[in-house]
């Protein structure tokens, strides 16, 4: 299952839910066209906006799959006033507040024990999947990008280990993602991962969904076959 999730900026760009509804039902037919056991449900990613307050109180905010539940995106310079404040307004009017990107806000840190232990847990296990990305990227894809592009921009994120498999993917595939976000109508500026080489397009979604795919089975190979080569090493026998 999969929720489509554009971005929503209350009171600042005309959200236009007719258009947004067609192209839903136009993705769902693809799928079900092509026999893909998939289900897209409705949704949305809101930046809290000073307008926001007001589609809260009169029930106008998209929620996800027509649930109660909501995903709300903040700036990253957010305090922790201004996001309890946001959140407990939400639950006020009977919404169930979910924070898109809470690596971004600083504002969390404020113990760091957590942050920092997240940290240090995938620290290995994300470099691990960039790696096998690139590996992955031998099957049909670009090889030698994947492994340019991981090892010159796979630290350009505020996460220490978000970019590993972001950046092998945007080398295998030859894209550029991250870049400048507009915020309350000002120009953010981010690292970018990867060059621009084009305009992104359906097929590249396709192409990163088996890219993931082939690292996905590549994962399940080694982890299948490493414990038997090093109990045959070991021990000389294979059972």
């Amino acid at each position: 299952s999969l929720f489509a999730t554009p971005h929503v900026t209350p009171g600042m760009k005309p959200f236009d839910a007719e258009k947004y509804e067609s192209h839903l039902n136009q993705a769902r037919r693809y799928c079900r066209d092509r026999g893909y056991n998939m289900q897209l449900f409705s949704g949305a990613e809101i930046l809290y906006t000073p307008m926001l307050q007001q589609y809260c109180m009169e029930h106008r905010l998209p929620t996800l799959g027509d649930s109660e539940f909501v995903l709300l995106e903040f700036v990253p310079g957010v305090s922790i006033q201004e996001l309890e404040s946001a959140l407990e307004l939400m639950k006020r009017n009977g919404y169930i507040p979910i924070l898109a990107h809470i690596e971004r806000y600083k504002c969390l840190y404020r113990g760091r024990t957590a942050a920092k232990l997240d940290d240090v847990c995938n620290f290995l296990p994300s470099r691990i999947a960039g790696l096998l990305m690139c590996l992955a990227a031998c099957f049909g894809f670009d090889a030698s990008g994947a492994w340019r592009i991981f090892r010159r921009d796979r630290k350009n994120h505020l996460s220490p280990n978000s970019a590993q498999t972001e950046a092998a993917c945007a080398g295998a595939l030859g894209l550029q993602l991250g870049g400048a976000h507009l915020y309350f109508g000002k120009m953010v500026e981010k690292p970018t991962i990867g060059d621009a080489s084009g305009t992104v397009c359906r097929a590249d979604v396709r192409r990163a969904n088996d890219l993931a795919l082939i690292t996905a089975i590549l994962a399940l190979v080694i982890l299948a076959v490493l414990p038997l080569a090093i109990h045959f090493a070991v021990t000389g026998r294979l059972v």
